[in-house]
């Protein structure tokens, strides 16, 4: 009976491990997918913000959209560090890679890039 209770209460924390392991691995075969098939356009900072986490500590996102070469616009919001975040103003112009057989996959063409130079060095 303990051994069952013990196992109960540790469940959601599997479950909250497999859901972390599991977004992490999708993010990674993403980013793999860009590298291999991604188109790169320009897209548009359209809204920098900082969320207070805590007293010390700040969440930092880009908003950005972008064009595809079909001509329709998608929209992406990014969590980012706070060096890329003080760098970045709304407005301005920003290299955009997509996939674009799914538009909503999309990430910063200089991220993309150090990808691309990480995997070429293995």
């Amino acid at each position: 009976m303990t051994i069952s209770v013990v196992l109960l209460g540790l469940a959601p924390v599997a479950v909250g491990i497999y859901a972390a392991i599991r977004h992490i691995s999708k993010r990674g075969n993403d980013l793999k997918r860009l590298c291999e098939q991604g188109h790169a356009v320009v897209g548009e900072v359209t809204e920098a913000r900082a969320e207070r986490r805590s007293r010390t500590d700040e969440n930092h996102y880009i908003r950005y959209t972008f064009k595809t070469r079909k001509d329709t616009f998608h929209e992406r919001e990014l969590k980012v560090t706070e060096h890329d975040f003080g760098k970045l103003k709304v407005g301005q112009d920003i290299d955009v890679v997509y996939l674009p057989d799914d538009p909503e996959i999309s990430a910063f063409k200089s991220l993309v890039d150090q990808m691309r130079e990480a995997m070429n060095r293995h």
